[in-house]
């Protein structure tokens, strides 16, 4: 498969990679609310043809847990637009690119989940340098292969 020589399949799979960090982003706050097993747990107290209770009780975890539902909304739409992603490129050579978000979410903690575990180190310079040297040598032994 060849990848279209125009700017489009570039744009979904960078929106593919972006919502997908977006969402580890959004799960991680979410998450930090203690109170999202409190509302798992009332799940199994709801009868199945309760529709008030099971209306009342989504839209007490919209309100309570927005972020866990807009990173879930995010997942749906990384999906969504990965699967338009795959009829550009072969998935060997998109999936690299994926890692890419590792550095996306890595980058975004920092301002949206600011913690005592969120410290820049050397190290992770060097990790976030081979992700990248990674992503580049499979699309550029990818070209020299598609070339032949």
């Amino acid at each position: 498969m060849k990848v279209r020589n125009n700017v489009v399949p570039y744009c979904y799979l960078t929106i593919s990679i972006l919502m997908v960090s977006i969402a580890q982003i959004f799960l991680a706050k979410g998450m930090q609310n203690s109170s999202i097993q409190t509302s798992i747990d009332k799940l199994y107290i709801i009868q199945v043809f309760d529709v008030y209770a099971i209306a009342s009780m989504l839209l007490d975890l919209l309100k309570q847990h927005k972020y866990i539902i807009i990173g879930m909304l995010c997942y749906i739409a990384s999906f969504l637009i990965w699967g338009k992603t795959l009829t550009y490129f072969a998935l060997s050579k998109a999936y690299s690119f994926l890692s890419l978000s590792y550095i996306i979410v890595y980058a975004f903690s920092f301002y949206f989940l600011p913690t005592t575990d969120n410290q820049f180190k050397l190290s992770h310079f060097f990790g976030i340098a081979l992700i990248i040297l990674g992503v580049v040598a499979v699309m550029y032994k990818g070209k020299l292969h598609d070339a032949k």
